[in-house]
């Protein structure tokens, strides 16, 4: 197993406050954070990371919203040819966007590109915060695209380590 680039022990970690308020990684929670050791299909990862939003933000993410984001990716895959995804949809019922990601580490089985899809970050928005969702999206595309941070994040085993990843990678500009 590769040595872990995660070192928890980086003082910069426990400092980041409301001076980073625009960091990547404040838009997450570990419970939004997920690693998959098995292969699975694009569903399995929408689905997965649907459930892990609705236990986060159980007042905000409702079970209809899935539905949507299904439709959105029959509509035209966002399993993109990069190595990341960016399944999502716009729900006109919430009142902020919503996020996770998920790592699959043996790939996603059925995509259209065939490419290695190294993560899946999927995001539910109300269509009054789709430059929020946009900011943000443009950040972690910038930080899935640097393929050193793809073979830094290929060694992240928990969601514990990705949460310290991105917040490395907020400090290291990694996610502008």
């Amino acid at each position: 197993m590769p040595e872990s680039p995660i070192d928890p022990n980086r003082p910069e970690i426990n400092k980041l406050g409301t001076e980073t308020g625009n960091a990547l990684s404040k838009k997450f929670q570990k419970s939004t954070l997920l690693i998959w050791q098995q292969p699975l299909t694009k569903e399995q990862a929408i689905r997965g990371l649907h459930k892990a939003m609705q236990n986060a933000y159980p007042q905000s993410v409702e079970a209809s919203s899935l539905q949507l984001a299904l439709n959105r990716e029959a509509e035209m895959s966002t399993f993109l040819n990069e190595g990341i995804a960016v399944p999502h949809a716009v729900v006109p019922e919430l009142d902020k966007v919503c996020w996770a990601i998920g790592i699959p580490k043996q790939g996603i089985s059925d995509t259209d590109t065939g490419a290695h899809i190294y993560a899946v970050m999927f995001a539910l928005y109300p269509p009054e915060q789709s430059a929020e969702y946009l900011t943000y999206l443009a950040k972690a595309a910038a930080l899935f695209r640097d393929w050193r941070n793809l073979e830094q994040l290929s060694s992240v085993q928990s969601p514990e380590e990705f949460l310290i990843w991105l917040k490395q990678s907020d400090l290291s500009g990694g996610a502008k």
